[in-house]
């Protein structure tokens, strides 16, 4: 490069604006009279064992890239884990990211349907709430292109649509049923029918 070439960025990178998010989290960042619910922190420490995890992954060099589905270890470790739960899964089967970009529309129990999603890789998951009727209900997801249109249905005929975002995904994605107690003390059991994936 010439010395006398200036250093700049892109039109695009330059027309980015700030996140309102964080410009709400800067505004109340330590404040006592603010409950802070803008970007999804515990309110408490991670705990000891968790962060001695972490000291000890980094003493042991585990600083690099890993496989882009996950440590072959801990996914073998997930199938025998889902294996003796539920059926056979294969680690082939298993992936593991960190705050990836995914598209869910859910059924609670007890809290109502939702659409939740990750528009952007690292970046906040948001949620549509839909209809507070709990499960057993219909849902359905539709993606046309990087457009994820969410539905929740009574009757497996009538839909209603609950939200729609767009999300830049490559071609072939994992599509797969959860199923969530919400607690570390507790599993959680579900039965899903008319299941359908074009």
């Amino acid at each position: 490069m010439k010395p006398e070439t200036p250093l700049s960025a892109r039109a695009a990178v330059r027309a980015l604006t700030a996140s309102k998010i964080r410009e709400l989290y800067n505004e109340g960042i330590g404040r006592s009279d603010v409950l802070a619910f803008w970007v999804g922190e515990p309110d408490e420490p991670t705990p000891q064992f968790i962060r001695q995890a972490g000291i000890d992954s980094i003493g042991a060099g585990e600083v690099f890239y890993t496989h882009n589905l996950g440590i072959p270890e801990l996914r073998d470790a997930l199938a025998s884990y889902v294996t003796r739960l539920h059926r056979p899964v294969s680690a082939s089967q298993i992936a593991v990211t960190s705050a990836g970009v995914n598209a869910l529309m859910l059924a609670s129990y007890s809290k109502g349907l939702s659409f939740q999603r990750r528009v952007a890789a690292g970046g906040v998951s948001t949620a549509t709430a839909g209809a507070t009727a709990g499960a057993p209900y219909w849902v359905k997801l539709e993606r046309i292109g990087d457009t994820f249109n969410a539905y929740s249905s009574s009757d497996g005929a009538a839909w209603t649509l609950v939200g729609s975002d767009t999300i830049a995904m490559g071609a072939n994605v994992y599509v797969g049923l959860a199923v969530s107690s919400h607690t570390t003390t507790a599993t959680a059991t579900a039965t899903f029918d008319h299941v359908s994936v074009p």
